[in-house]
């Protein structure tokens, strides 16, 4: 089990501040704060990642597969939209080939498709002051029209994926952040 570090430490108190803010300052001990703070953020927030990279999806990034397309790595090729955009972050699509597949399914290893990235690693600021960061960098994969691939959604998936239209994928996630 890894140290509880400073940089750890510090995140809690912020996660505590906005806590706090959010609920008028009432008066209550820090155990209970704490406990306000992983009742209402998921691990999403509140877990330390161990010898993760920080990165946001660039071209030759590896991203794991949050459905059952068959599919099981995928490799990040290109970013769609515009002709010189660098990075990807939640809820763009991107262009992958397959790196590792499961056998016997419609999805080859090799195959260039499309993927709508749902995880990254690298945090998602809101507007109310809330960071959510994943363990993991993943993605769903869509066809040319954004139709999944799968039927099946994988994984905590994040809230703003509804305003781009892939309501299906929030619709299909066992939890949305």
């Amino acid at each position: 089990m890894p140290s509880v570090t400073r940089g750890f430490r510090r995140r809690i108190n912020v996660i505590l501040g906005v806590i706090r803010k959010r609920e008028g300052g009432k008066n209550r001990s820090l155990l209970a704060w704490k406990q306000a703070a992983a009742a209402s953020y998921s691990f999403a927030v509140c877990a330390p990642l161990a010898d993760q990279k920080n990165d946001m999806i660039q071209p030759q990034t590896h991203l794991n597969v949050a459905d059952n397309s068959g599919a099981r790595e995928l490799m990040c090729i290109r970013i769609i939209g515009a002709s010189n955009r660098r990075y990807a972050n939640i809820g763009d699509v991107i262009v992958v080939v397959i790196k590792d597949a499961v056998p016997n399914m419609p999805l080859e290893r090799s195959e260039v498709v499309r993927a709508v990235i749902v995880r990254t690693c690298k945090e998602l600021k809101r507007d109310n002051g809330m960071i959510i960061r994943y363990n993991d960098n993943a993605a769903v994969v869509i066809d040319q029209e954004g139709n999944l691939k799968g039927t099946r959604v994988f994984g905590a998936i994040a809230r703003e994926l509804r305003q781009f239209n892939f309501t299906k994928i929030v619709s299909l996630a066992p939890e949305v952040l």
